[in-house]
């Protein structure tokens, strides 16, 4: 695993460790920044990006060619919570020979990407792992720390993607206390589903 200055940082990284004329499936919904930085920076530096609906599974076979290396998922995606079938897109990267990376800021511990064949999983630390607005931070955890890990981990410290000390100890105090958290949030949002379910 490699701790970053931010979410962004890691995920520049990954696309950082990424070679000119490279493919990547990504989705057409996620993170602003991470599609901006997609769009107007990596596409001009020959890295070929296609956006795809990833609820569409058809969408994401059809997407892939002989240079995909990399799908990139978020799931629940930002800001309208879609869901991605992460086990299929992961089958469909190996299937291609790929590798598949999911943003998952968005449910730690509830959702476990590893166990449904992702290989890279990225976190902005900032949000639940912090946990108190008060530290930026990011994640990449690899399941292998394999030549393409070593890469992106080369690429980080080159470029100085890396946290401050102290913010490295602001993340790790929230993470004492995320597994409390996410148990909260999950029990209010049952609580709200269900009054609006029963709500005329």
């Amino acid at each position: 695993s490699a701790a970053f200055a931010s979410g962004m940082a890691a995920a520049m990284s990954i696309f950082q460790a990424l070679a000119p004329n490279d493919h990547v499936i990504a989705p057409l919904e996620a993170y602003h920044g991470v599609l901006r930085l997609l769009r107007d920076f990596f596409a001009s530096w020959q890295l070929a990006v296609e956006f795809v609906d990833m609820t569409d599974l058809d969408a994401v076979k059809r997407a892939v060619r002989k240079n995909t290396k990399l799908i990139w998922a978020e799931t629940p995606s930002n800001p309208t919570l879609k869901l991605t079938d992460l086990a299929v897109v992961a089958e469909i990267a190996h299937g291609a020979g790929a590798l598949c990376a999911c943003d998952n800021t968005w449910s730690p511990i509830i959702q476990r990407p590893f166990e449904l064949g992702v290989d890279l999983v990225m976190h902005s630390t900032t949000k639940y792992f912090g946990g108190h607005s008060d530290v930026l931070g990011g994640a990449v955890i690899a399941r292998r720390e394999d030549e393409f890990f070593q890469r992106l981990r080369a690429v980080q410290t080159i470029g100085g993607a890396v946290p401050a000390p102290f913010d490295c100890w602001l993340v790790h105090r929230g993470m004492q206390t995320l597994p409390w958290r996410i148990r909260a949030h999950s029990e209010n949002a049952l609580r709200v589903a269900q009054f609006l379910e029963a709500h005329p």
